[in-house]
């Protein structure tokens, strides 16, 4: 009866120590792809930041060409500098919209 008893707890004590490893390891992959994907972004932002030093003003549709990103990502990557207050927007809507320095 006493080894049936140490079985079980010795079982119960693996899933459990497995859960939790598994647990853990999900944990730090998300923060690894988390981590890499921010540095992607920041250097996304540099470039499009480069690129402006270098032609004064940009589009979405430049950002789109100069990342290989589709129509949203573009939209977003410059609102975000302009939210981090390192571009402002000029034109309101459509195709005469562009982006310069602050």
């Amino acid at each position: 009866m006493f080894a049936v008893i140490v079985i079980i707890i010795s079982i119960f004590a693996f899933v459990v120590g497995f859960m939790m490893a598994r647990k853990h390891f999900e944990h730090r992959s998300k923060r690894d792809f988390e981590d890499r994907m921010s540095i992607e972004k920041a250097m996304k932002l540099e470039r499009i930041l480069s690129y402006l030093e270098k032609n004064n003003k940009i589009t979405n549709n430049n950002v789109e060409e100069l990342l290989g990103v589709s129509d949203s990502t573009a939209t977003r990557l410059l609102a975000d500098l302009e939210e981090m207050d390192r571009i402002e927007q000029i034109g309101e809507l459509g195709r005469g919209v562009y982006y310069v320095s602050k």
